[in-house]
């Protein structure tokens, strides 16, 4: 089921998260109603009388699957909760891929989905300023460029883009990681269980359309990779009988989110 609840295409109103502050916001994310003048003092996060970080950065909280939609009273989700336990600063490469990753999601930022799982997941080979502003016009009617290309400078741990000249976007590539196991469980399963919520068993195009590779930086060799790891922890099965093969789910989200930090070292 995809996102219910829309902030609209400027409720970033031009700024870009700052992990730190996100992780501020899950430290009072308690379900007790604030304003966002209480949010403001207990933060830190900068708030003038009319405008300023605290509204924008609960809304990408809401949208990295941190926090539950009604930002006039903060509550932590299952993901916000492990965060909250295991990296509470949200500056570790795992957090940030997964800020990441539910920030480009179908239930994420229409704008960033649309940025990543879209225009990028297309043109792998890159895109340039000028043919990004343009989609995003023609996309969404925006008169204003948003934040999509400094929320990358602020998940400075994973280093998801590279620029190989002045005009170009691209994904720069990533490597697998053993660590990483429920990471990739959790990517999967949350955008299968988003996209596809009734169906247990998908075909390979159908896994495709998810984007997940993409999101992750990862080629098509990497991923089918990284879904036989995922085969051979239970999380998953390959069916190979088929050709193209399909994939069978054997877990879900809330069984994969307590073990997302399991395997770091």
């Amino acid at each position: 089921m995809k996102n219910v609840f829309d902030f609209g295409k400027y409720f970033h109103q031009t700024f870009p998260h700052t992990p730190a502050y996100i992780g501020r916001i899950l430290s009072i994310a308690q379900g007790k109603p604030r304003s966002v003048r209480e949010i403001a003092d207990l933060t830190g996060i900068p708030q003038g009388k009319s405008s300023g970080k605290v509204v924008p950065h609960l809304k990408y909280a809401v949208y990295m699957g941190l926090i539950e939609s009604d930002i006039t009273a903060p509550m932590l989700t299952p993901l916000g909760e492990i965060i909250r336990t295991e990296d509470w600063a949200c500056s570790e490469p795992l957090t940030q891929w997964l800020l990441h990753c539910r920030l480009t999601s179908c239930t994420g930022a229409p704008m960033w989905y649309y940025f990543v799982r879209m225009l990028l997941n297309q043109n792998q080979q890159g895109i340039s300023r000028a043919y990004l502003l343009e989609q995003m016009q023609i996309q969404f009617g925006i008169t204003k460029f948003p934040p999509l290309l400094t929320t990358y400078q602020e998940f400075s741990a994973i280093d998801y883009l590279s620029t190989d000249s002045k005009t170009t976007i691209a994904i720069a590539p990533q490597r697998i990681e053993q660590n990483y196991l429920y990471l990739y469980g959790y990517v999967l399963l949350h955008e299968w269980e988003a996209a596809l919520p009734r169906t247990s068993e998908i075909t390979a195009d159908e896994l495709n359309a998810l984007a997940c590779a993409t999101v992750l930086g990862l080629t098509e060799n990497q991923w089918f990779e990284v879904l036989e790891m995922l085969a051979s922890h239970g999380i998953c099965r390959i069916n190979k009988q088929l050709s193209p093969f399909t994939l069978v789910r054997l877990a879900d989200t809330q069984m994969i989110i307590p073990k997302l930090y399991t395997l770091l070292l």
